[in-house]
């Protein structure tokens, strides 16, 4: 599931590394919505946009910022290792204020492959009968432990609270959030003092997981895809509001400082 040939780096390298382990993908879903880290607007409807928003500290942070300094969120074009590859753009259902749903000509599309997974990278939350299409289900990263942090936005809140670990999961999704069958595990050292540097590591770090259950698949050593959905009960975050941004800054300059200090 992507926007075509244009992914962040960190999920062209996944892409990639799947490709030398198993071949290249039967094919794209396309989610035909503008790309929004790619399409982001004009100058002046990006102003309009801040001055409508109650969280414009975090906004122009992360714009600004966030943005440019984390190398695995930039966009790359990979047509050559997907070129050839079928492709079906779909439409999407919305249900609720979140949940995303595949209409039922689409899905009867997607199973004509037979396919044994679907990664996603794009789409939002995906509920419905895409997720039991593929004889292994829907893939999806996310970069948190969900036992501790749901939402977004990823690798924020543990720096905030001071947390050394920072998780990510690879998930089977379910028709609850970030409730899925647990793949892939890992809790990786917070940067404390480089929110785009924390997003680096855990997005890159991770990129590799889904050519390893593969090889699990293929092995016979996959047997966590029979465990029960994950029951997180933690609570749901949003981007900070201003004010939880002014407490950020403090705790990152002081987490700058320990870390300068600790280098000399």
């Amino acid at each position: 599931m992507c926007f075509g040939a244009n992914f962040a780096i960190w999920e062209a390298d996944c892409v990639q590394k799947l490709i030398a382990a198993e071949g290249p993908p039967a094919l794209l879903i396309i989610d035909n919505r503008p790309n929004p880290r790619k399409t982001p607007g004009t100058l002046w409807s990006r102003i309009q946009n801040l001055l409508r928003m109650d969280k414009k500290v975090w906004t122009v942070y992360e714009r600004f910022r966030v943005d440019p300094q984390t190398k695995s969120l930039r966009r790359t074009e990979v047509p050559g290792l997907l070129s050839g590859v079928p492709r079906i753009e779909c439409e999407v259902i919305r249900k609720g204020r979140f949940s995303e749903y595949l209409g039922s000509e689409d899905i009867e599309a997607i199973r004509a492959y037979d396919l044994d997974f679907v990664l996603r990278f794009a789409f939002g939350i995906i509920r419905g009968e895409i997720l039991q299409t593929p004889r292994y289900g829907v893939w999806s990263f996310h970069h948190g432990d969900e036992e501790r942090y749901r939402g977004t936005p990823s690798g924020f809140w543990e720096i905030y609270k001071g947390d050394p670990k920072t998780g990510v999961i690879l998930q089977r999704l379910t028709d609850r959030l970030d409730g899925g069958v647990i793949l892939k595990k890992h809790l990786f050292d917070t940067i404390d003092y480089s929110y785009p540097a924390n997003r680096d590591a855990t997005l890159f770090g991770a990129a590799h997981w889904p050519a390893e259950v593969c090889c699990d698949l293929r092995t016979g050593n996959a047997a966590y895809f029979d465990s029960p959905p994950s029951k997180t009960s933690a609570g749901v975050t949003a981007a900070p509001t201003d004010k939880e941004m002014m407490v950020f800054a403090a705790r990152m300059l002081r987490n700058v400082l320990r870390h300068r200090l600790r280098g000399a």
